[in-house]
């Protein structure tokens, strides 16, 4: 039984740590490793559950998920701003270059 704790607390981090570049980085989705972040860490132990579920990591992407109530207008403005300047800002290096 310690294994399968174990297994899901590495998966749990791991898929934390996907989570966060995914909101540097917009070719990550960010929302389904949190999720399955908050998955494994409420297999793995109650405590370490308790404590995600209570960051503001959480709560900023995954409140209103799980609340059934959908993103907010002000994410989605947010992920559609900064989309659209990275999609900007390559297609102005391509030009700058010729392609």
């Amino acid at each position: 039984m310690k294994l399968k704790r174990l297994l899901f607390l590495i998966a749990g981090c791991v898929c934390l740590g996907i989570g966060c570049v995914g909101i540097v980085l917009p070719i990550l989705p960010t929302v389904p490793f949190f999720l399955v972040t908050a998955f494994c860490f409420a297999n793995s132990s109650q405590k370490l559950h308790d404590r995600y579920m209570s960051t503001k990591l959480h709560k900023k992407h995954l409140q209103s998920y799980v609340e059934k109530r959908g993103m907010t207008l002000k994410t989605k403005i947010s992920i559609i701003t900064t989309v659209t300047l990275l999609m900007v800002f390559g297609f102005f290096m391509m030009v700058r270059e010729g392609i």
